[in-house]
């Protein structure tokens, strides 16, 4: 696993992103991204409220990967709605990988599945089904 010192911080992967994908850079993405981030290495909690366009998605999928890479663990991203999961899933996971591959120094192999509310046992209030799917770097 690469050390942090040896990735591209979140800003730097955060412009590749957003450039890779044809966005704009946002003053208040970067700023979630970098809370993301911090909350990621010092595991405290981040509650973060922003309109449409902000781009939150990739403010909280860039600094997730970089840490999935970094640490070599399984970062999870809950939902509300299905709708917001089909987009993760089908659309922004997937131009995200291609996009920070090279960036990170790695390819990107990918998975879904969709599992109920039984699977996850223990969890205390989950509505629906979730999407789950898994970017194993490799």
């Amino acid at each position: 696993m690469p050390s942090k010192t040896e990735l591209p911080t979140v800003p730097a992967l955060l412009k590749v992103a957003v450039h890779a994908l044809g966005g704009k850079e946002r003053s208040n993405q970067l700023t979630m991204a970098s809370a993301v981030a911090h909350s990621i290495d010092t595991g405290e909690h981040l509650a973060v409220q922003a309109g449409t366009g902000t781009g939150k998605s990739l403010a909280y999928l860039v600094p997730s990967i970089r840490h999935a890479v970094e640490s070599g663990k399984t970062v999870v991203v809950s939902t509300a709605t299905i709708a917001l999961q089909r987009q993760l899933v089908d659309r922004d996971l997937p131009r995200l990988s291609d996009a920070l591959a090279e960036a990170l120094g790695q390819a990107v192999e990918g998975s879904w599945d969709w599992f109920g509310v039984a699977v996850l046992t223990g969890w205390a209030v989950l509505c629906g089904s979730m999407a789950v799917r898994t970017f194993r770097f490799v």
